[in-house]
């Protein structure tokens, strides 16, 4: 009985905790990235095939050079299959 009074007379400051908390979380990663920004850290590479970095550009070309090959039963396919998470049927 004797917690629940002690909760009960710093509610106030664990609220007020919980939200700066939140508020430095929210701010926090805005502030993050805009420094790589600003500081020349952002890249626009989305992964790494065989030790080779891919950039954005070069894999939206992919996608859109595969869309202009490939007929559309096999793209829903594709699409699919890119969909669906390991593991799961």
């Amino acid at each position: 009985m004797a917690s629940i009074n002690t909760i009960r007379k710093h509610s106030g400051l664990a609220v007020g905790l919980v939200a700066s908390g939140f508020i430095l979380f929210l701010i926090g990663g805005d502030t993050l990235r805009l420094r790589a920004v600003l500081l020349g850290k952002h890249h626009n590479d989305v992964g790494e095939i065989a030790g080779q970095k891919v950039s954005l550009q070069a894999y939206q070309a992919q996608v859109e050079q595969l869309r202009r090959l490939l007929p559309p039963p096999m793209l829903a396919y594709l699409t699919l299959l890119s969909e669906t998470k390991p593991g799961s049927s």
